[in-house]
């Protein structure tokens, strides 16, 4: 491939993004919801031949949450909270039919808040590789970051997907990440696979295909021995239980098995005392 073609490409990539993510942030079901960042400017780069679209959106106050649960390791209880206002903003997501495409810690931010019940929160960010189900008639690319995905994407484990997936068979893929989202954002930002889980030479996704094709659910009963590790005690408490039946309703290999975000936001929430308004969008 010559250069000046990849340029094309990597600019036309670059167009596509901006627009989807101008179609959702300009969506009528989702611009005045409280966990989306409101657009404050457009532009494109002064290049003549290679000129660049681009969005201004609210500024972070404490940028990713990734970096802000490492610096400022709240408690379980304002962890938890994080995690359900991604959840909010991703059930309004998918109630508009769309997919988002890469969901992970990384691409959510933090920002002040006039609320009276708390002082920050998380909003969802970066839908450059959105999905809209109205769009069924094209191919559906569906983007993500590798150790995020869910198996069936990637041909791994038991479960195989289609070849080519529908729109509407994209949610599930979603829903997977989301409770790798939680699972990150409860353990303070750090990332779920941890080096005990590798033979010898092996990297990251390497070690994830073997759990996903040896193993049956082999994340998800992970996922319940990092709950017992981090919440301690004989008694469990009603956030492990609500975090044991999240990761359950998500981290499932058969995607039969994996709940929608409004069943799942029910689970995750069970116990809180906070109000989150966007619950109802």
């Amino acid at each position: 491939m010559r250069v000046d073609e990849h340029s094309s490409m990597q600019l036309q990539r670059h167009y596509d993004g901006v627009l989807r993510e101008l179609r959702v942030l300009t969506h009528p079901g989702l611009k005045d919801h409280d966990y989306i960042l409101p657009i404050l400017a457009y532009g494109c780069t002064n290049n003549i031949h290679s000129g660049r679209p681009y969005l201004v959106v609210e500024y972070s106050d404490h940028g990713t949450l990734t970096d802000y649960l490492q610096r400022i390791k709240p408690d379980l209880n304002e962890r938890r909270e994080y995690a359900l206002d991604v959840g909010y903003w991703f059930k309004a997501l998918h109630d508009c039919k769309i997919v988002h495409g890469d969901v992970k810690p990384h691409n959510v931010l933090v920002f002040d808040t006039t609320d009276m019940y708390r002082t920050q929160m998380a909003k969802l960010a970066d839908f450059g590789g959105s999905l809209f189900e109205l769009d069924e008639d094209q191919v559906a690319t569906y983007g993500g970051t590798s150790i995020y995905k869910a198996p069936e994407k990637d041909g791994r484990g038991k479960y195989k997907g289609p070849q080519l997936f529908t729109r509407s068979q994209l949610y599930p893929v979603d829903v997977y990440s989301f409770g790798l989202t939680v699972w990150e954002i409860l353990n303070n930002g750090i990332q779920y696979i941890e080096e005990e889980w590798a033979r010898p030479g092996e990297l990251k996704l390497d070690t994830l295909r073997r759990i996903y094709d040896d193993e049956e659910d082999g994340i998800f009963r992970r996922g319940r021995t990092f709950c017992r590790r981090i919440f301690g005690g004989r008694q469990p408490t009603a956030l492990q239980i609500a975090t044991l039946k999240t990761f359950r309703a998500t981290l499932r290999d058969n995607v039969a098995e994996r709940s929608d975000m409004g069943n799942i936001l029910e689970v995750l929430a069970h116990g809180t005392s906070l109000p989150h308004c966007s619950a109802a969008s």
